[in-house]
């Protein structure tokens, strides 16, 4: 293992967590909350001291031990920064695990907070990215896995109502191709 650095202040963590959150296109300014947004639409870091602690250390044994990163990543969420959710599915991204990808995206939509402690814009776009995930031939297990969550996510992302249709379409495409090799020639 890594050895461990310094944590400093909770102004340095802080300081961290903005720099990384404007490298993901999440400006940050200098707002209170836990988590959310400003008045502009923007992510705030956390200002929870073991919640910095939490996303700190998950980011530094990311390339160590993504399990246990991961679930550093959800338990930040749970404690109310849902914005960590978000970054793990940028992690995901980078890493190339489109499942992880999905989960992260699914947990962060389906959350009931989301709406309130996300801006619109940028759950839309991840709502987005999660529908180009799902339409991929090779994560077609976790699409069908999840049917139930997107059914719910399809009723306030429409996009999302669109994957559950190309399954189906899928699904009556295969069929008949099953049917024309079936038929004598």
């Amino acid at each position: 293992p890594r050895p461990r650095r310094a944590m400093g202040t909770s102004r340095d963590v802080r300081a961290r967590l903005r720099g990384k959150l404007a490298k993901q296109g999440q400006p940050s300014g200098d707002a209170d909350p836990r988590c959310g947004p400003t008045q502009e639409g923007k992510l705030q870091p956390p200002t929870d001291p073991s919640v910095m602690r939490l996303l700190q250390d998950a980011q530094e044994i990311w390339l160590d031990d993504q399990k246990k990163a991961v679930v550093l990543y959800k338990l930040a969420a749970r404690k109310g920064y849902l914005p960590s959710l978000i970054i793990l599915a940028a992690a995901a991204g980078k890493a190339k695990d489109d499942a992880l990808n999905i989960e992260a995206l699914c947990l962060l939509l389906l959350h009931p907070k989301a709406r309130s402690e996300i801006p619109n814009d940028i759950l839309d776009n991840l709502a987005a990215n999660l529908s180009l995930l799902l339409l991929r031939p090779e994560n077609r297990k976790d699409r069908d896995a999840r049917q139930d969550e997107l059914r719910t996510l399809g009723g306030t992302w429409p996009i999302l109502a669109q994957v559950e249709r190309a399954r189906e379409t899928e699904d009556v495409l295969g069929e008949i191709r099953r049917l024309a090799d079936a038929a004598p020639a």
